[in-house]
């Protein structure tokens, strides 16, 4: 029997008309928040710019040789014999002064050589010059340099040993002498393993026969979901990850947080702008009016080691703003530009006695409400990636089965699976050289409290 007749009466308008016969307008594309771009692995494209590194095995091994200038610190101040009579009052030229250090430090002295006696404290001015005349290296509480003085010491510096240091100041071998003792010095070995790094896409026939909308395929999609949570996980992973090899079958590499924290002592390293008191001590303020002589600070620290260069620095949104808004208010800042690197990446630059910062905006610290005063300062030539298994495209498996005992498949059909599934892998590593070029600030933009 036909269907009942539906009438309208009058002229009929959009809401009179069946949704079924309404097709409506709808795009064929989609806006994706991609914060910029695609450009989501940033840390890890600056570094691979570099150069990467191959290994023959899961876990690498690497070297370090750390510099030594043969200065460090006095223990103590003796007139001899030995660590006896504490040094009081003045010192006059032609005085042996025995110099009390660990044994460490003995071991980087011979006879004959010159040493400066310096001070740590700003208002205290040193410069004492001794020849050495003995050398004892015992324990760490019994070893010392004896020297006889070759300047006086008429303002009693060496009767309180607070803040010395000591150093060297050239030598003064006889004419007719023997080679001193040799001094070498080891390398230190560094260690990392590579860890797998995995993303992947799946799909059934019936979705990707489906049609859509989306002028893009389903396939498509999926596969660019999948790059995306690679470039996340191993730009996030080289920063954060920590090292866990309890496990061969499942190692865990190491991130460049966990590396500044087990490898650096000084405190520029890994701080908090906000509460830490080490260098700007009970000082409350803004980030605005404080953070260029701060950020000055960091760059002549981190330059110590490495001379002077390029820092990328990748800051959160907060962290950018609050950098923009000290060098506004600091108009007198020279060398201030905005440019754009080989990758796209847009950056402000701005030069420094000891070099060269680049601020850029990171979108995974953007994004992300925690990370948002975060600032990441690395030299790029100081980071290596240690591929073990190289990046590829793990292809789509057929999942249909060519018969019940077709390769693969069992008779029982267990294996068989309507499935379709591709992703990416690699296994790799980070390798961090002279972790003390290296910085994580954590406030940065945030004003100072001290309580």
């Amino acid at each position: 029997m036909p269907p009942a007749v539906d009438t309208v009466r009058g002229w009929m308008d959009i809401e009179d008309q069946l949704a079924s016969t309404h097709p409506q307008d709808w795009a064929s594309v989609y806006y994706e928040y991609l914060p910029l771009g695609k450009k989501l692995g940033m840390m890890t494209m600056h570094t691979e710019k570099m150069g990467n590194r191959t290994t023959e095995s899961q876990v690498f091994n690497y070297w370090e040789k750390a510099h030594n200038q043969r200065a460090g610190a006095v223990i103590d101040v003796f007139s001899g014999p030995g660590l006896t009579n504490a040094t009081a009052g003045a010192s006059a030229v032609g005085d042996v002064r025995i110099i009390q250090m660990t044994a460490a430090n003995a071991k980087l002295w011979n006879l004959n050589e010159t040493m400066m006696i310096t001070s740590t404290l700003n208002d205290t001015f040193v410069r004492i010059i001794g020849r050495v005349v003995d050398v004892k290296i015992l324990g760490d509480a019994d070893s010392y340099v004896a020297i006889i003085l070759r300047t006086a010491d008429s303002g009693s510096r060496l009767a309180d040993a607070s803040g010395l240091r000591f150093s060297p100041a050239g030598s003064a071998f006889p004419n007719k002498t023997e080679l001193p003792v040799a001094r070498q010095y080891r390398v230190a070995p560094l260690h990392g393993v590579a860890s797998n790094r995995l993303a992947s896409w799946s799909l059934t026939p019936h979705e990707i026969k489906e049609k859509s909308r989306i002028s893009k395929g389903v396939m498509q999609i999926a596969m660019q979901d999948c790059l995306k949570d690679y470039l996340i996980t191993k730009e996030l992973g080289n920063l954060w990850g920590v090292l866990d090899e309890s496990d061969p079958a499942q190692y865990e590499s190491d991130g460049l947080y966990n590396i500044l924290s087990t490898r650096t002592t000084a405190g520029y390293n890994l701080i908090n702008f906000k509460t830490d008191t080490t260098y700007l001590g009970s000082t409350t303020g803004s980030f605005t009016l404080l953070g260029y002589q701060f950020l000055r600070d960091v760059g002549e620290y981190l330059s110590r080691w490495v001379g002077g260069g390029v820092w990328n620095c990748y800051c959160g949104g907060l962290a950018l703003e609050a950098v923009q808004a000290m060098l506004t208010d600091r108009h007198t800042v020279e060398g201030i530009s905005g440019e754009t690197d080989e990758y796209g990446f847009r950056f402000v630059k701005v030069i420094l006695l000891n070099g060269e910062m680049r601020f850029y905006q990171h979108p995974l610290f953007t994004t992300e409400s925690s990370f948002q005063n975060t600032m990441v300062i690395t030299r790029p030539e100081y980071l290596k990636t240690r591929v073990f298994l190289p990046f590829q495209v793990v292809e789509p498996g057929q999942p249909l089965a060519k018969g019940l005992n077709g390769q693969g498949i069992r008779v029982d059909g267990a294996n068989w699976s309507t499935e379709i599934k591709g992703g990416l892998f690699s296994c790799e590593g980070l390798e961090v050289e002279c972790a003390d070029c290296h910085a994580i600030i954590e406030g940065v933009g945030l004003d100072i409290i001290r309580t």
